[in-house]
Order: C-alpha cells, then structure tokens, then sequence
C-alpha cells in the first residue's frame, strides 16, 4: 500500500530462487481491464502443444 492505495503484487520465483514482481492497481475499471489484458489473459491462454507423435 502507499499514498494512491493498495495493489496486487504478483511474484515469480526460478528454479534458482531469483524473482521478479509485477504490481497491478485494480480500484478503477481501467486497471482491472489492464491487469486482464497483461496478466489474466496471457496465463489462461490455450497455448499449442508440440507434441511427438
């Protein structure tokens, strides 16, 4: 939280222990349409499978 209000922190961890975050805002609809668009979306998309066959 700081003097605009709170936030979302999200934080990725490696294999290593390093990490980075990504803070998402989500008090107006335009945040929230934000944080859809580059978090929600990206990580619930089909993604193609190459698989051996």
């Amino acid at each position: 939280m700081d003097d605009k209000g709170g936030w979302l922190k999200i934080t990725y961890y490696d294999e290593d222990g390093a990490d980075v975050s990504e803070r998402f805002r989500l008090h107006t609809p335009a945040q929230r349409t934000a944080f859809e668009q580059l978090f929600i979306r990206p990580h619930t998309a089909r993604r193609a499978c190459r698989c051996a066959g």
